[in-house]
């Protein structure tokens, strides 16, 4: 028990460290961005940008304090839940982002969850028969994917359907129907890598001695595969899964700018074209949050299927 909790307190460790050297990064990087923040608010806001507008301004949104200040400042608003005021609308950052994240969410973790779950009967399909049909669409696919941006491909859906009118309603639709589209998108992109990974540890395993003792217990190389191959296959599984969780975050924004979904991509966008820095910083800390949260949830799951220490 003490073990367990010993190990529980240095994952911790580790994930506090990462998150504070990622915000010390964000923080750093986004005030080496060219423009003013302030000075982008008045001009778009119509507010003539006087000494005394400008310092007042400043004062209303924390940048008139030291660097140093502002990112103590900030750090503990963001651990007690008060994440500031947008620079660009003076709205509440929870706000903007609350009111946005949900679709996000739904593409994002749709499409990765639709493609764990089929690529691990189509991974195992495609090691029982290699060359075949299975494995050789998932290799024209693989190669497709990996030569046309994730946008080329959203806007030749979009110019698709808008040929067969009356199919689906991608920008006028109610929320399923106009997150059907993305989603499909998104977890098409992270199908490929993850059936591929499925199969080859299904094909790996097939030469290990365990196989051929099944084998030889009457099992025929096909059986033996489909049996006693699957914990290997889910192991591998999990541990290819979260770079893909961090590709879906930025796929995610691109397929929601063409299909013109109201999730967070817009506001990202904008944030950075108007150096909103408390936007931005909210956004990449909930992103950062988010992958520390996936890797141990795999983690976790991959030591509960294999208790063995990792050599």
């Amino acid at each position: 028990m003490s073990g367990r909790l010993g190990s529980l307190g240095v994952a911790l460790g580790r994930a506090g460290l990462l998150l504070l050297g990622v915000s010390v990064v964000v923080f750093t990087l986004l005030r080496a961005m060219p423009g003013d923040p302030v000075l982008i608010a008045l001009v778009d806001g119509g507010i003539a940008a006087d000494p005394a507008t400008v310092a007042d301004w400043r004062r209303s949104l924390g940048l008139a304090a030291s660097l140093s200040a502002q990112y103590f400042d900030w750090l503990v608003g963001l651990a007690t839940g008060d994440w500031g005021l947008s620079m660009r609308t003076r709205r509440p950052v929870a706000w903007e982002l609350g009111e946005r994240i949900g679709w996000s969410c739904a593409i994002g973790l749709g499409g990765i969850a639709l493609a764990a779950m089929l690529s691990l009967p189509l991974g195992r399909s495609a090691a029982l028969s290699p060359a075949g049909a299975i494995d050789t669409m998932s290799r024209i696919i693989t190669v497709l994917l990996q030569s046309v941006p994730s946008f080329v491909l959203a806007t030749g859906i979009v110019l698709l359907v808008l040929t067969a009118p009356g199919t689906v309603r991608l920008y006028t639709g109610g929320a399923i129907e106009r997150l059907i589209a993305p989603t499909l998108l998104v977890g098409l992109y992270a199908l490929a890598p993850l059936m591929r990974v499925v199969r080859r540890a299904y094909l790996e395993e097939r030469e290990q001695f365990y196989m051929r003792a099944a084998q030889a217990k009457g099992l025929s190389a096909r059986d033996a595969l489909s049996r006693h191959a699957g914990r290997a296959a889910l192991l591998a599984l999990l541990a290819a899964l979260p770079p893909q969780a961090t590709w879906a975050v930025g796929g995610t924004i691109v397929v929601e700018v063409v299909f013109g979904i109201p999730g967070v991509s817009q506001l990202v966008v904008d944030s950075v074209a108007a150096r909103d820095y408390a936007v931005l910083q909210v956004f990449v800390m909930l992103v950062a949050v988010a992958m520390v949260l996936v890797h141990a949830a795999t983690d976790f799951l991959r030591r509960s299927l294999d208790p063995r220490p990792a050599a």
